[in-house]
């Protein structure tokens, strides 16, 4: 079953036991995200386009 996260609170994550994976799995997401960060150039438009990545990447995981 897929669900639309932005629409469901913690408690519904938690009552639905969705919560275990979910957060490991944003986790692992926002880990990578920041693996990706770190490859990228160090040129001025690579840092801008690095922190809005590191923003959206990792707001997810943020719900932990």
């Amino acid at each position: 079953m897929i669900y639309d996260l932005r629409s469901l609170s913690m408690g519904k994550i938690r009552e639905l036991k969705l919560a275990p994976d979910i957060l490991n799995i944003t986790k692992k997401f926002a880990l990578d995200v920041i693996q990706i960060i770190d490859t990228m150039p160090k040129t001025r438009s690579a840092k801008e386009i690095a922190k809005q990545l590191r923003k959206s990447g990792t707001s997810a995981e943020l719900i932990t």
